[in-house]
């Protein structure tokens, strides 16, 4: 199976807690697409196969759903809203877009009449997730309630708490690779993308730092008995003036 994760776009520094993406950051956006794609003004990515993606994930953050909302455009794909995608940052006073809000403001991507509602069919994988919070179950994942329509309370901002999801989202991976799935994308965050990244190649400490710029492309070969790394950050894809 071949994994993709790729970075938001750049991001306006004065949009508050979730900020959306900026003029650099949607041309960003627009470009990733097209590698992603098949266009032929920016050719695809090698040791790529040319199947279509099976499934794209992507951060509840304003700034990660914009950057999809372009590049699914592109590649005429909807995605899934997942919130243990989104970055390791304080969210103790945070306050981002609520789950019926993303509903109103992207359904037209990820919305199609058998599937009226990706959230729902994305139950089961939240209620995977257990926090250290005791009233947190499984019935979470199911309507607007408090808990999961601000979803942000659900994530904690700590190395222990952020190692422990990108142990959730590999387990994830592993799991669509049993199911068969050929190709994955995810969309989301430099940060926790870095801590996802040292726990499936193993890096002995959850600490370790992997830099990447916005909207580079990092790809992993996912076999039942093993991992290759073909590539990581990479932005080639982007002119220097668009590079960030």
């Amino acid at each position: 199976m071949e994994l993709y994760l790729v970075r938001h776009g750049k991001f306006r520094l004065d949009g508050g807690d979730d900020p959306p993406l900026d003029e650099i950051g949607e041309k960003q956006a627009e470009l990733t697409g097209k590698r992603l794609s098949n266009t032929p003004e920016i050719p695809s990515l090698e040791g790529s196969n040319l199947m279509g993606f099976d499934e794209i994930y992507v951060s509840p953050l304003l700034r990660a759903l914009q950057t999809a909302e372009i590049i699914c455009s592109i590649l005429g794909k909807q995605f899934k809203v997942w919130y243990l995608l989104a970055e390791k940052t304080d969210y103790t006073y945070f306050k981002g877009l609520s789950v019926s809000e993303i509903k109103i403001m992207f359904q037209h991507y990820y919305l199609n009449g058998k599937e009226k509602n990706i959230f729902n069919a994305q139950c089961e994988i939240l209620g995977n997730f257990k926090s250290d919070k005791s009233d947190t179950t499984k019935d979470d994942c199911y309507g607007d309630n408090l808990v999961f329509n601000e979803w942000w309370k659900r994530i904690g901002n700590g190395d222990k708490e952020s190692y422990e999801r990108a142990c959730w989202v590999e387990n994830k991976i592993m799991e669509l690779l049993n199911q068969g799935k050929n190709k994955v994308l995810m969309i989301g965050h430099g940060t926790f993308w870095g801590i996802l990244i040292g726990r499936i190649l193993r890096c002995p400490s959850p600490t370790f730092k992997f830099s990447q710029n916005n909207c580079c492309i990092t790809q992993f070969e996912i076999l039942p008995d093993s991992i290759k790394l073909r590539y990581l950050n990479r932005i080639d894809h982007i002119p220097p003036n668009y590079i960030t």
